[in-house]
């Protein structure tokens, strides 16, 4: 479990790094006019948003099935 809560940050941390090193390009491109720059922000924070969105969905599942963990484990030791 806690292998698998160090990926998803080790992933939502790559996102972020990623994101701000696209704007940067994006920024820097001078040959692009302000309408173009702005078509291509708006793609990247979508996109953005839907890996994040991806990564809050696998830290809900990792929860429940922590608590599903948990739960097996009172079992297991009420029935013992």
């Amino acid at each position: 479990m806690r292998q698998m809560e160090e990926q998803l940050e080790k992933e939502k941390e790559q996102i972020k790094r990623k994101f701000e090193e696209e704007k940067d390009l994006i920024m820097q491109q001078e040959q692009m006019d302000e309408e173009e720059k702005k078509k291509l922000m708006d793609e990247l924070i979508k996109k953005e948003e839907a890996q994040q969105k991806e990564k809050s969905k696998k830290q809900k599942l990792l929860k429940k099935i922590k608590g599903m963990e948990e739960k097996l484990l009172r079992g297991s030791e009420a029935m013992e």
